[in-house]
């Protein structure tokens, strides 16, 4: 028997969609997905949005210059990613995990809230210019 050609089309077809499918959902599966953020570089306090949340992620960025990196998760799950272009450490190293950060649209200054203490920081002078106690 003879088979014609829009037969093996057909063919193909039909055995194609299944793999690109199972395709599909292995690689949701396993591959890392790239999440969403508000992302600005903090530089003198230079961040363009206002920001108002809590620390849930610190790292350094092998893949960008081995920038220092913190994630900031605000009420409403909005995740900021706030980028040291100048790999200062001052502020990264003063910010912990579970800490509250407020700031101002480029403003040069932030306020670091953890549990015992509000910190205000200087992005000018690089330092804390005032620590009070809860």
């Amino acid at each position: 028997m003879f088979r014609t050609n829009s037969y093996m089309i057909k063919k193909i077809k039909i055995l194609l969609f299944p793999f690109l499918a199972i395709l599909f959902i292995i690689s949701n599966l396993f591959l890392e997905m790239p999440e969403d953020y508000y992302e600005s570089h903090i530089a003198l306090g230079n961040t363009a949005f206002e920001i108002c949340g809590v620390v849930t992620e610190k790292f350094i960025d092998s893949n960008n210059h081995n920038y220092p990196n913190i994630i900031i998760e605000d009420k409403s799950d909005v995740k900021y990613k706030c980028y040291f272009q100048t790999n200062n450490l001052v502020f990264y190293n003063l910010v912990g995990l579970g800490d509250s950060i407020k700031s101002k649209q480029y403003s040069r200054q932030a306020y670091i809230i953890d549990s015992l203490t509000i910190k205000q920081f200087d992005f000018i002078e690089n330092k804390v210019i005032l620590t009070t106690d809860l």
